[in-house]
């Protein structure tokens, strides 16, 4: 995989975040993340979940790996909109998905909107998995 890099960082030090993105690879019972060092850590939902739950400015998370609707599921106790892959997802279509996703954020459209249109993206690329992105809406 390696897909899923980018998006603001969180931080102790940051005042207002607004998005977030997290890629790697999934694991049983969570995401696997690579810190600066190089070294793997299994992330559970509930881990995810608690962390977002400090940052009530983030608006949407793109949980930008395989299997991550279980994580999503988690974070959108905290998080007005969480998208996940409900099952695995290749480089290339979780790529041109990210891209069409901010891409349409950045032109101002709604994050349903900007999400439909990534999906859309995938399929018009002629990759499949265009149903595989999904999004989870807080109190829904």
């Amino acid at each position: 995989s390696g897909h899923g890099s980018g998006g603001p960082a969180s931080g102790p030090g940051q005042r207002s975040l607004s998005w977030e993105e997290a890629g790697g690879q999934q694991a049983e019972g969570g995401l696997l993340l690579e810190d600066e060092k190089g070294q793997v850590k299994v992330i559970s939902g509930k881990a995810l979940a608690g962390l977002f739950r400090a940052f009530s400015s983030v608006k949407c998370v793109l949980l930008n790996a395989c299997y991550s609707q279980a994580q999503a599921e988690a974070l959108v106790q905290h998080v007005e909109y969480v998208i996940g892959m409900k099952r695995a997802v290749n480089d290339h279509a979780a790529i041109v998905f990210a891209e069409a996703f901010y891409d349409a954020i950045a032109a101002g459209r709604p994050i349903e909107d900007a999400f439909n249109l990534a999906k859309n993206a995938i399929i018009m690329e002629g990759l499949t998995g265009g149903d595989i992105p999904v999004i989870l809406k807080k109190n829904s």
